[in-house]
């Protein structure tokens, strides 16, 4: 017996495929068991295998069609894990139960008749396989009737919402007429309100034009009031300057004036210190002489009688000299006041 060789990067050993392919070999009597085991092994070899390789082995190994083994692997991927339970059926109705065209509810029906230990042939699948079909018909035809009815009472229902449609479209055509005619008005309302609107805004404009000017005349006019006020200010600021250098120069004179007036009291407090001892000296024989002659004035004006010429002449002598004492005494210099 001859292998395909299989490649390194397969994930079975290459042992695993030639014990597979011996266990094909002596399961060829084709029982359920038989059946599901080569199927199983078929499953194995097809993944253990690179793309390519499965159908030439199949042909070379066990001159098996694609198609039959086809239907081995179907059997076992339905029935791999239920093998106990339908082991007594005749491999050719296993087959029609893992075929994609049987229903499913035909599988549960003979899977369940399996289960109890009834036998199954394959013309009982069959009947079974186009009473389905018959009943998928008739509920086809039931769904179609039910559909046809669907679709009158659709058609009945359209037509009465048709009738709502028109009824409305007509109440919303009636409604729209009134609704343009609303517009043309509010248009044409709309239109006056603008022109009013462009009108107002001109005179806003004109308005704003006339206050802006005002307001920059009156801004002019206040700069220029407060730039004389600032030159008055600035004049009399220059002449309180002026009147403040005034008063600095008199002070000044004052200044000078208080310094001579300062060394005059000077100079006189020093005429005064020298002329003390003269004037006291002079004051005592000026007291003692002022006493005398009120004594001798009070004796003169109480003499009652003549007297001799001596006495006359002492007398006028005397006079003479108090003449002349008093022409001294005015002659006496005086020290000047302080101004």
């Amino acid at each position: 017996m001859s292998v395909v060789p299989i490649k390194q990067n397969q994930e079975v050993a290459s042992h695993d495929v030639i014990a597979a392919t011996e266990r094909i070999k002596l399961c060829m009597k084709r029982t359920a068991e038989d059946v599901i085991s080569i199927g199983t092994d078929l499953i194995l070899l097809k993944k253990s295998l690179s793309h390519g390789e499965f159908l030439p082995l199949l042909e070379k190994e066990f001159a098996m069609s694609p198609r039959t083994a086809q239907r081995f692997m179907g059997v076992a991927e339905k029935y791999g894990s239920k093998c106990a339970g339908v082991s007594h059926l005749d491999p050719k109705v296993l087959y029609e139960l893992s075929s994609p065209s049987t229903p499913e509810p035909v599988r549960k029906i003979i899977e369940a008749k399996a289960e109890k230990g009834e036998t199954v042939s394959v013309k009982e699948v069959q009947e079974l396989r186009r009473q389905v079909k018959e009943t998928k018909a008739s509920l086809k035809d039931a769904e179609a009737k039910a559909d046809s009815a669907t679709l009158e009472v659709q058609t009945l229902k359209d037509s009465q919402e048709l009738a709502k449609i028109k009824a409305k479209e007509e109440a919303q055509a009636e409604a729209k007429k009134e609704l343009d005619e609303l517009n043309s008005r509010l248009h044409s309302e709309q239109s006056k309100k603008q022109k009013e609107i462009e009108e107002l805004r001109k005179q806003v404009s004109s308005v704003q034009k006339e206050a802006q000017t005002h307001a920059e005349k009156k801004a002019t006019d206040l700069v220029k009031q407060k730039l004389a006020e600032k030159e008055n200010d600035l004049k009399k600021l220059r002449s309180n300057v002026r009147e403040a250098e005034r008063k600095i120069e008199s002070l000044d004179r004052e200044k000078e004036q208080s310094r001579q007036i300062l060394k005059e009291l000077e100079d006189h407090a020093n005429k005064i210190s020298s002329a003390d001892w003269e004037a006291k000296s002079l004051l005592q024989k000026l007291d003692e002489l002022a006493r005398q002659m009120t004594d001798v004035l009070l004796e003169v004006q109480g003499l009652e009688h003549k007297h001799s010429g001596r006495t006359l002449k002492v007398a006028n002598q005397t006079s003479s000299m108090c003449e002349n004492l008093a022409i001294a005494l005015k002659m006496v210099p005086q020290i000047e006041d302080v101004k």
